[in-house]
């Protein structure tokens, strides 16, 4: 059975509408499409109550799954699990505004992108910094030794010589 995920507002219920969406797809296309290096290690699913007000939509949500990317310091595999509770209230944008709405008129009816708000969702809850553990050592700059696993030999930098004179200078604290 197909799932639509661009749902016209007149057909929601009065009392709202309960979904439960686990088609991976929803997150593999733009993967793909987009070249993410992102692979899905625990299937994601949302739950969304989606309730209309006039021409707005009310959605609640939990968006769980776990996706397994590479880590930003040391280049090795790290997992980033992602729990998105959300309450949403999504308007038609003017047209004036450069505001993105996942509302969209169509033959003079109101649409919900359900998809694309899903995925905004996914990439909003994706950290700007992925690290497989919080006190990853990264890669020495010098050699690219795995600091996490090994030391390296490299001597440490000190820096522009000319500054050197400072590196003496000794900061008293009041107490």
């Amino acid at each position: 059975m197909e799932q639509i995920y661009f749902i016209r507002l007149k057909d929601i219920p009065s009392k709202g509408l309960n979904l439960a969406i686990d088609d991976q797809n929803i997150w593999l296309d733009p993967i793909r499409e987009y070249e993410l290096p992102y692979e899905i290690k625990e299937d994601f699913c949302v739950e969304v109550f989606i309730q209309v007000e006039g021409d707005c939509c009310i959605l609640k949500g939990l968006l769980t799954g776990t996706i397994e990317t590479l880590c930003d310091r040391c280049l090795e595999k790290a997992e980033v699990k992602i729990e998105d509770f959300f309450r949403i209230i999504e308007r038609p944008k003017d047209r004036d505004s450069l505001d993105i709405s996942f509302i969209v008129e169509q033959n003079g009816e109101l649409y919900l992108d359900l998809k694309g708000l899903l995925w905004e969702r996914f990439v909003l809850n994706i950290p700007q910094k992925i690290l497989c553990k919080e006190d990853c050592m990264g890669l020495c700059p010098i050699c690219g030794t795995n600091l996490n696993i090994s030391r390296c030999n490299c001597g440490k930098d000190l820096g522009d010589p000319r500054l050197a004179i400072f590196r003496k200078i000794k900061i008293l604290s009041e107490g």
